[in-house]
């Protein structure tokens, strides 16, 4: 009996927020309050991610918190406020965040000029994600030019809140389904204004994260997690375990009420419901998955809707 874990055997479990923004830009929160609430919630992980600015505030690492240096840029655009035209929104994070230099944004909203800077990025050592493509009112022929990213958001927590348009499954199948081996996270890309009016209910922080398994919780382990894709993404259920043996895919979780097992047909290649909401376990079929499609994945949803989504197997 072999065993391949899609997430490491050994290692633990941090959770992350890759999407970030306070009063070093359009947010609220300063860099030391962001960290003391989503240290509290129980986060490891922390991307301080500015618009069209580099910061790295290193003093707020300590030995169950991590900082991430990174940016998030968007092409330039003639509307303020709330209102945008179609743009383009994407996240740097820095390899060698001591080294990081920042890049530019591109200047107009055009395929070629958006890869120059995601090429910049990439020889800058950065990793490259691409952010809410409903939120930014991007179409497949908008996105499907692009290359070099690492992940993509399949869900937004602030899109959500905002504009009820924080899920990007959709998008992220046409992605897979064109080729484009990338992963997939969940963030908060939170501002917080709610917190201005007292509106706690319609926060943007806590809504979707991204767990890295990781043998340690330091800068140069966890960018390997993310560069192997020993991560998941979710905004409830939690995954332990999820690997390949005796030809089947197995993922031990906490407890759903429904598996969505997405592929690149119609539909879904199955789907499997707990009328108890109380499944910990399942299997898919390796074979058959293989002999079928080009890559699956797994969206795991309990009671309350909420989602875990696994990275794809690819087959092809």
């Amino acid at each position: 009996m072999t065993r391949k874990y899609l997430l490491p055997e050994h290692g633990n479990f941090y959770k992350a927020n890759l999407h970030s923004h306070g009063t070093y830009s359009d947010g609220v929160l300063t860099p030391e309050l962001a960290k003391e609430l989503y240290k509290n919630q129980g986060y490891s992980i922390y991307a301080y991610t500015e618009h069209n600015q580099l910061n790295y505030f290193k003093e707020l690492n300590d030995d169950d918190f991590l900082v991430l240096c990174g940016f998030e840029l968007n092409v330039a655009n003639k509307w303020g406020g709330d209102v945008f035209e179609k743009n383009c929104h994407i996240n740097a994070i820095a390899r060698d965040p001591d080294n990081a230099v920042y890049v530019d944004r591109p200047q107009s909203y055009d395929p070629d000029e958006i890869n120059r800077v995601i090429r910049e990025l990439i020889a800058a050592n950065y990793i490259v994600n691409y952010n809410h493509p409903s939120w930014s009112s991007e179409e497949p022929s908008d996105y499907l030019p692009l290359k070099g990213f690492t992940a993509m958001e399949i869900y937004n927590s602030n899109a959500s809140v905002v504009t009820n348009n924080g899920r990007d499954d959709y998008h992220y199948d046409v992605m897979l389904r064109h080729g484009k081996k990338l992963f997939c996270i969940a963030t908060d890309d939170n501002h917080n204004s709610s917190l201005i009016s007292g509106n706690f209910r319609r926060s943007d922080s806590f809504g979707g994260w991204t767990v890295f398994k990781a043998p340690a919780l330091t800068y140069s382990a966890i960018i390997e997690a993310f560069d192997a894709g020993n991560f998941y993404c979710s905004t409830g259920p939690e995954i332990f375990d999820y690997y390949i043996e005796d030809d089947k895919i197995c993922i031990k979780c906490s407890p759903i009420s429904a598996v969505y097992i997405k592929n690149d047909e119609t539909g879904a290649l199955d789907k499997i419901y707990s009328e108890n909401n109380d499944m910990e376990y399942f299997e898919c079929n390796l074979a058959e998955a293989r002999e079928r499609c080009k890559y699956i994945r797994f969206e795991l949803v309990d009671e309350n809707s909420r989602t875990a989504y696994t990275n794809p197997i690819f087959f092809d």
